[in-house]
């Protein structure tokens, strides 16, 4: 079966790890396959779940304890929730007061747009893992290179665990921390760069569409763009 693990926080992704994570999915696709022919499917994918979910409350666990997480930082640390096994994820920025209250990802006013506009592609809460780079709300409100070049390590084995095939890049922060680039979302917002055997996304984050009519227009119609690719 698949083994899930991790090095130090600090452990860049090699090209043999990701000759592995593809070894994986080769494996994770056979397993399932086997056992669709025995009728043992059900049993074994919720335990292919469960792992997973365990694996991810490790990685959160190790978030709260992180003492470079917290630095400059307040509230509750928000790793993020949703299906461990998602073939969708949404990156944003970094937590709001209401997320750094509660410990979850976009559930204030951006968070509401959010989450109708998942439902409104065809998705649900359930198929979908909501998260961000930077873990912990900035005091200073946009978090620095520092601290989201830091929220990298963690999101990376995120994405290792979950492994999925689109991710939803919300603003520069969030292309920043998953593509390690600059990107101006004014003039690539809607398109789709191929990586790594996923797809990136790039659109703008929710927070600014609330606060200017214009970009919230072209939010909307990059979610119809996305809707296609699902």
């Amino acid at each position: 079966m698949i083994q899930l693990e991790f090095r130090s926080c600090h452990s860049e992704r090699s090209e043999e790890s990701l000759a592995n994570a593809r070894l994986k999915q080769v494996q994770r696709s056979f397993v399932v396959s086997l056992l669709r022919m025995t009728g043992s499917t059900k049993l074994v994918y919720n335990g292919f779940m469960d792992k997973k979910r365990a694996v991810l409350a490790q990685i959160a666990k190790e978030i709260e304890r992180c003492r470079i997480c917290k630095q400059g930082k307040s509230g509750m640390a928000v790793p993020g929730e949703g299906n461990p096994d998602a073939d969708i994820m949404f990156i944003g920025e970094a937590p709001g007061r209401q997320e750094a209250k509660t410990g979850r990802p976009f559930i204030g006013r951006s968070g509401q747009l959010l989450r109708s506009l998942i439902v409104e592609s065809g998705l649900t809460e359930e198929d979908v893992f909501i998260t961000s780079p930077v873990k912990y709300l900035p005091d200073r409100g946009t978090p620095t290179p520092k601290d989201v070049a830091h929220g990298r390590t963690h999101l990376a084995k995120q994405l290792a665990v979950i492994e999925p095939k689109i991710l939803v890049l919300l603003g520069a922060v969030a292309a920043l921390g998953v593509l390690e680039e600059k990107i101006p979302i004014v003039k690539r917002h809607g398109e789709i760069i191929e990586k790594d055997g996923r797809k990136y996304f790039i659109t703008f984050h929710p927070a600014a569409a609330l606060r200017f009519p214009k970009l919230k227009t072209l939010l909307l119609a990059d979610f119809q763009k996305l809707r296609k690719l699902l």
